[in-house]
């Protein structure tokens, strides 16, 4: 099954823009198998500036259970290395917000693509599992 959806914002721009519709693949709940750099769409844990735990958000799996990944004004780092990242939005960096989390069991480590306005994890490292996002969140995944 599919899902139409309509991006409420530029947080995952160039990928995706405000206004553009896009189609999801379903996923059945508990068959979800992450994978770095899949782009879902979530039910966040918490509230999310401006939006509610009801609502969808969609952003970039940046790390899976187990993985490091910090940034410190630099680039963004998994598991020691430097991630490079084609779909950052051009000009912003990796993060303006400082991070080093370890991403726990069952969850993933999510972010926007165009970070500099993008509200994800990293806003919410002061949460229960540091603003990770349980895998049994996950609604669909984009294809593009």
């Amino acid at each position: 099954m599919t899902r139409r959806l309509n991006v409420r914002s530029d947080s995952m721009a160039p990928t995706m823009v405000t206004g553009q519709v896009i189609t999801v693949d379903e996923v059945i709940p508990g068959t979800y198998k992450p994978r770095r750099q899949d782009i879902v769409a979530v039910h966040p844990t918490v509230e999310y500036q401006g939006m509610q735990q009801t609502q969808l958000m969609i952003r970039r799996v940046i790390g899976i259970p187990g993985d490091a990944v910090s940034c410190h004004y630099g680039p963004l780092m998994l598991n020691g290395v430097a991630l490079e990242e084609p779909y950052l939005h051009k000009g912003d960096a990796s993060s303006q917000l400082p991070f080093d989390v370890k991403v726990p069991a069952d969850c993933l480590w999510l972010l926007g693509d165009h970070r500099d306005i993008a509200i994800d994890c990293r806003y919410h490292l002061e949460d229960p599992n540091q603003g990770a996002i349980p895998i049994g969140n996950v609604v669909g995944i984009y294809r593009p």
